[in-house]
């Protein structure tokens, strides 16, 4: 017997790094998502159609329609909400995202495009869940890629930065924030072997931590998921505690 698709089979992220070079950010919190095209059609008919109306396509646009939830991760919102919803302010280049949305069970259906951010408060009662609902008016084509589920490796993590990275009270306590790639499903976040007091995947890309307390010295920050755990040699992995 056929299944039948589910409405919330797509996933949408959005680009906070540059166009050459890009960090996909999943956007958490979605609860309505509609991607939808806008043909513009000019009539055509004559006398060879005997009366019946015909149509030309001469343009098209695309837009999409999402209503997010918005949650904080350790205290931060999702790094993709934020990029859309500064983008609503600004003007220029500064209004555009970069964003891609996908079948999330690796089917084919896989699209990329850089759109215009309307941004408004979808709930305003006090009872209700604070959400926002987001309009992407496209600019240009709407591409199709390959699906990033299919692309996405089942790679370890990589720690690329991590800010505060010195200075770090003994006493813990610190708020931290790692940087890197494939930190989605992360179990565990050490610092010199010691577990961090709290932690939170703020996005595949980001880690929102708290420092244990630690001797004064230079500590190896270890991120692990289930796929291993990050390479620890390098001045980026390291945080010092003074």
């Amino acid at each position: 017997m056929a299944s039948t698709a589910l409405a919330r089979r797509y996933r949408m992220r959005v680009n906070t790094g540059t166009t050459g070079s890009p960090v996909w950010v999943v956007v958490t919190g979605l609860t309505d998502f509609k991607p939808s095209i806008s043909p513009t059609l000019q009539d055509d008919s004559d006398y060879e159609t005997d009366g019946w109306n015909s149509s030309e396509k001469t343009a098209q646009g695309w837009q999409i329609e999402a209503t997010i939830l918005l949650k904080e991760e350790g205290g931060l919102f999702n790094a993709g909400v934020e990029k859309m919803r500064l983008a609503s302010d600004k003007f220029g280049d500064s209004s555009r995202v970069e964003v891609q949305w996908y079948d999330k069970d690796g089917k084919p259906e896989a699209y990329q495009g850089t759109g215009l951010v309307t941004w408004e408060r979808a709930n305003t009662g006090v009872p209700d869940l604070d959400a926002a609902k987001v309009t992407i008016t496209g600019r240009g084509a709407r591409t199709e890629i390959a699906n990033p589920i299919t692309l996405d490796p089942a790679a370890d993590p990589v720690v690329t930065s991590i800010s505060p990275s010195t200075s770090l009270a003994t006493a813990g306590g610190t708020l931290v924030t790692i940087s890197g790639q494939y930190f989605t499903g992360a179990t565990l976040v050490t610092f010199g072997g010691t577990n961090a007091t709290t932690f939170r995947v703020i996005s595949p890309n980001t880690i929102s931590a708290v420092v244990p307390a630690k001797a004064a010295g230079t500590y190896e920050v270890v991120v692990t998921t289930p796929n291993g755990t990050n390479a620890t040699a390098g001045a980026q992995n390291d945080v010092v505690y003074s």
